[in-house]
């Protein structure tokens, strides 16, 4: 706004007199996150300073509105709108503003942790008037995919002494909000008896529900409470305990997974729809958790290999469309107000999902590489989150909500140290170049500490190391772009001493994800003819004992052989495929293995090719 321009006010008093003819008497002018200076000429030439120029331009708006209605009330948030201490805008601000006209303040912080008397009396000293408290909680607009669910804490008493009221800022979600608000309010009503945890038992039944307490409950623990104040989930601590002592706590944990499936279709039924409704997003992520969860213990549990593999296939397929939604879930958060960046601190489910997928590769002597990703990146598209990088599928990617800043960086955690001879980053959409890291450096970390790998700003990254070995690769952004970031595929490859080829047509994939030890990436077939053929060569002959081939539990080849080629150079068969999971002796010394379709087929999709 041009401060300095009738004009300008009088179009600012035009619409709030629209406001008011709807019978609105108090007001409020939003002068936060604007410029800190002057910006405009006429205002340089007629004021001298930012406090003096919002003054005027308040003054007069004020005087014409009490002449409209006496009743009006108005409240302005200053530019300088937090902190603990005095500073010469607000001391000229409130030198220069009516008396009459509030001025807000949002505690020593943005999100405050703590507001208490001694915080607020230099701010109430140096304007000249109580404040009003703009609380910037339950607001979720700086974690838009958190729910903040819990009680109000760390309000003081006494602070009635230096402030006139207090203001809420609640989340998109208005129902849900509606929690937070409750225990507001309580607070407000009687600041010296307030207490947090009983405030908020009554306020979930008053928001909720008493039928919905327990579930509602449930999901706020599951989010650590706030993002705020979070706070250590014993639902998250039971599935760590599950870790250190799977049978004492295999049973709480089933009966835990089976709730989460049961969640969407309880607060199906809730009376007022919106609750459901802004719920959602986080109950089918719930969902998905709870039956990929289910399936796991069944893999891990089970005496029968191929009913391991058949439930760890369903396992897996849910457990990567919970963590392609967005929302989060089932992790203890922590929101870092000094660089403005919404983290999760560990993500307890995905942890457990991940040690259960390796549990049951030990069982069996299946490879057991497992990558996850972190990321301090706050937001992704949904459906597009950081998961999608490792799965080594063009047509799936990450990609931020945000613009990349500096310091943007995602790390690949291997579980354990591995040799490393390949990294291959493919960033960017097809149909722009511009969505991708621009310039970023890569890390690796191992047993010898960090190694820096350079900086590059190519979209497409193929890069062969020697002598190498790593627990983690990070990409770190080099600098603050105007673009979003896609990355399609970061695979870090531990060639193993095996060459793979084909003569099938691959629709998706690559052919290396068949010998890169995860049995989560995959190549998939089309159009398979009679005698086509995928062919491992190994770099010299070894002992061969088995090969182990994991495929589709729908799209696996129905009439196949595995052959191994002998001192001759003839083909010999050493079994029959006709399987999800096949598990053929060799006992030869060989060097070439190959599996040969026998017959016709649309699609099949193969997971790992194993030589023991």
């Amino acid at each position: 706004i041009k401060y300095s321009s009738d004009e300008e006010l009088s179009i600012l008093y035009d619409k709030i007199k629209e406001i008011w003819e709807l019978g609105v008497k108090w007001f409020a002018i939003m002068l936060d996150d604007i410029p800190e200076k002057l910006i405009h000429e006429e205002d340089k030439k007629m004021f001298k300073s930012l406090a003096e120029a919002q003054a005027y331009m308040l003054n007069k708006l004020y005087a014409k509105l009490k002449e409209l209605d006496p009743e009006i009330m108005l409240i302005m948030c200053p530019t300088k709108y937090m902190g603990r201490e005095p500073n010469e805008y607000l001391k000229e601000l409130g030198e220069k503003l009516n008396k009459e006209i509030l001025i807000g303040w949002t505690g020593p912080e943005v999100c405050s942790y703590e507001i208490n008397a001694a915080d607020l009396k230099p701010i109430y000293e140096t304007v000249g008037r109580k404040l009003w408290i703009w609380d910037n909680y339950p607001v979720n607009d700086y974690c838009r995919d958190w729910l903040n669910l819990g009680p109000i804490r760390g309000r003081g008493k006494g602070l009635e002494e230096y402030i006139y009221g207090l203001f809420s800022n609640p989340m998109n979600e208005a129902m849900l909000s509606k929690i937070a608000l409750a225990t507001i309010a309580d607070y407000t009503w009687n600041p010296e008896g307030y207490n947090p945890d009983e405030s908020w038992d009554k306020a979930v039944e008053i928001a909720i529900g008493l039928e919905y307490k327990d579930y509602i409950k449930l999901i706020a623990e599951l989010q650590g409470y706030s993002t705020i104040w979070p706070e250590e989930s014993g639902v998250l601590k039971l599935f760590d305990d599950f870790l250190n002592n799977p049978e004492q706590y295999t049973e709480e944990i089933i009966e835990k997974l089976d709730k989460f499936t049961r969640l969407r279709s309880i607060f199906a039924k809730h009376p007022e729809r919106k609750v459901y409704e802004e719920l959602l997003p986080y109950l089918i992520k719930l969902e998905y958790y709870g039956v990929a969860g289910l399936n796991i213990l069944k893999a891990v549990n089970t005496e029968s290999e191929y009913l391991a593999w058949l439930y760890r296939r369903i396992a897996y397929d849910y457990f990567l469309a919970a963590e392609k939604l967005s929302k989060n879930i089932g992790s203890q958060p922590f929101f870092d107000q000094k660089i403005w960046r919404m983290q999760v601190k560990r993500p307890v489910l995905t942890e457990f999902f991940i040690h259960c997928f390796k549990k049951v590769s030990e069982k069996w002597g299946w490879p057991r590489l497992k990558p996850i990703a972190y990321t301090n990146i706050r937001r992704f598209l949904n459906g597009h989150t950081v998961i999608n990088i490792l799965d080594s599928l063009d047509e799936t990617y990450l990609e931020t909500f945000y613009r990349i800043r500096k310091s943007d960086k995602i790390t690949v955690e291997l579980g354990e140290e591995i040799p490393i001879d390949r990294i291959i980053l493919i960033q960017g959409s097809t149909g722009s170049s511009k969505n991708y890291f621009r310039q970023y450096r890569l890390l690796i970390e191992g047993s010898n500490g960090a190694r820096d790998l350079g900086v590059f700003n190519s979209r497409f990254l193929d890069l062969f190391l020697r002598n190498t070995t790593a627990k983690s690769i990070t990409i770190i952004s080099e600098v603050s772009q105007d673009s979003r970031g896609i990355i399609r595929v970061f695979k870090v490859l531990s060639m193993p001493d095996v060459n793979v080829y084909t003569n099938m047509k691959i629709s998706r994939g690559f052919i290396e994800n068949l010998i890169d030890g995860d049995l989560d990436t995959f190549a998939e077939f089309m159009n398979i003819r009679e005698n086509d053929y995928i062919h491992l060569e190994l770099n010299e002959k070894k002992h061969v004992k088995e090969v182990v081939i994991f495929q589709h539990p729908t799209y696996y080849i129905i009439s196949g052989v595995l052959e191994y080629k002998d001192r001759n150079g003839k083909w010999v068969e050493a079994g029959y495929i006709d399987g999800a999971l096949r598990k053929i002796p060799v006992n030869e010394k060989v060097r070439e293995v190959r599996i040969r379709s026998k017959s016709a087929q649309n699609k099949v999709i193969v997971y790992e090719v194993q030589i023991v």
